[in-house]
């Protein structure tokens, strides 16, 4: 069974890394340099609520590990909902105010003085998309912990299939803004 769940994080990290770069290469194909730099910088500011969730899964990962290989379905069940709790406690205040704010942090940050309404935009719609991935972090660390990784492969090939010709129309039609609906 172990030649399974590995082949499965195979496949998971495989996806990760076409679904986390797409966005980049579409810019950086269909935006002049200096889009591309500022959505650079607007992805680096949107890491920040997984910055904070990343922790709590990496730190329940051993829980969840013992209480599945138990078998303990109800203490599962109730530690998933507390530290699911705690992550959207911790992640979506902060996340949604960067996220209306994320112009304005941009110029604050960088100084740059930008076409805040397309960059700020671009910025919140990666910020409430991080958001909503951090919320993420507690159920893939259960699925994982549990040996279930064709649910996680099968959504992130599904993703690819169709995220990566949705950015194409997006950027297209509506520069960076288009890229941040995409990760949204």
């Amino acid at each position: 069974g172990t030649w399974r769940y590995a082949a499965g994080m195979v496949g998971i990290t495989l996806n990760s890394a076409v679904l986390i770069q797409s966005d980049k290469v579409v810019v950086s194909a269909m935006t002049s340099l200096e889009g591309f730099g500022l959505y650079s910088l607007a992805c680096v500011l949107a890491q920040a609520p997984l910055l904070v969730a990343a922790p709590f899964g990496t730190a329940v990962f051993p829980r969840f590990t013992l209480l599945s290989e138990r078998g303990d379905a109800a203490a599962l069940g109730v530690l998933y909902h507390k530290v699911s709790r705690v992550v959207a406690a911790a992640v979506i205040p902060g996340g949604l105010v960067l996220a209306l704010f994320a112009g304005e942090f941009l110029f604050a940050w960088t100084g740059i003085r930008t076409d805040q309404q397309q960059t700020g935009l671009a910025a919140g719609l990666l910020m409430a998309g991080s958001v909503c991935l951090a919320l993420q972090v507690v159920p893939f660390n259960l699925a994982l912990a549990s040996g279930w990784t064709r649910l996680n492969l099968q959504l992130g090939l599904l993703s690819i299939l169709m995220v990566v010709p949705l950015q194409l129309w997006l950027v297209r039609a509506y520069g960076l803004p288009g890229a941040g609906a995409s990760w949204l």
